[in-house]
């Protein structure tokens, strides 16, 4: 339980630090040279937007940490705010473009990243569970007997296992004749 307390105290006292922040900066921002109001007044307009990616977020997150079935809408939640996410990144996209004066074609993109992006992170989302559900964890021998794996995860032992591997072929090779 005190796992889930520190991701909501981390997550909304995150968001917290940066509406502190942002308001410092909307009250300095003539007193400051470095303040741009062009992007304060960007970042005033999308603090509603940055709330529900970060409550989407906090909420698939705390999802993801009891068990099933109650996991199960965990990558639904981590899909829209994926999608809410990729929306504020292309806003982003449009102010600097207001900077620049170049004209991109974001419009286009964003009919095609929308759906694909929460596509992605459902699917992977729904895999990760139900991969997790298996048990079945890559079993890596060590020959040293001194290296201590507890650790580690099951992931990256297989990772550098296998590099280890590769490594191990690609130097035992011969040398080939010139």
């Amino acid at each position: 339980m005190t796992n889930i307390v520190k991701i909501i105290f981390a997550r909304l006292g995150g968001f917290l630090v940066f509406l502190i922040l942002l308001g410092l900066a909307n009250f300095l921002v003539d007193d400051i040279a470095f303040l741009n109001k062009d992007i304060l007044l960007f970042l005033n307009a999308q603090i509603f937007l940055l709330f529900l990616i970060t409550i989407f977020f906090l909420v698939g997150e705390l999802l993801n940490h009891v068990k099933l079935p109650f996991n199960l809408p965990a990558p639904i939640f981590n899909a829209i705010g994926s999608v809410m996410l990729v929306l504020f990144i292309f806003r982003v996209f449009g102010l600097i473009e207001s900077f620049v004066d170049i004209n991109l074609p974001f419009n286009l993109l964003s009919i095609i990243a929308y759906p694909i992006v929460f596509f992605i992170v459902l699917v992977f989302g729904y895999v990760s569970i139900f991969t997790g559900l298996t048990g079945k964890k890559p079993k890596v021998k060590s020959k040293k007997k001194g290296v201590k794996w507890e650790d580690v995860g099951e992931e990256f032992k297989l990772a550098f296992y296998e590099l280890a591997q590769s490594l191990r072929r690609a130097f035992s090779k011969k040398k080939r004749k010139r």
